[in-house]
């Protein structure tokens, strides 16, 4: 999804722009060979229904590996 939106850069003047609208997943890896060794790690979509799936699909592989060790977040990226 395509959003139109109104930036000022150095010249001050807003000039209007096409960017991407997205939606990320996060969670905590696990890298190492004990649980102290993590890493923050994310997968973006262009659409909120495909990150919802995906953070699905995340928490039943989690539960497939008995995963206590993770939260995850779901959250519309915003260019601030």
């Amino acid at each position: 999804m395509l959003n139109v939106f109104k930036r000022s850069f150095r010249d001050q003047k807003e000039v209007t722009v096409e960017g991407v609208e997205l939606w990320s997943v996060r969670w905590t890896a696990v890298k190492g060979a004990f649980s102290s060794d993590k890493e923050q790690v994310a997968e973006f979509f262009t659409s909120k229904e495909a990150a919802n799936e995906f953070e699905k699909a995340l928490r039943d592989a989690f539960k497939i590996t008995r995963n206590t060790l993770n939260s995850i977040t779901v959250q519309k990226e915003t260019n601030n």
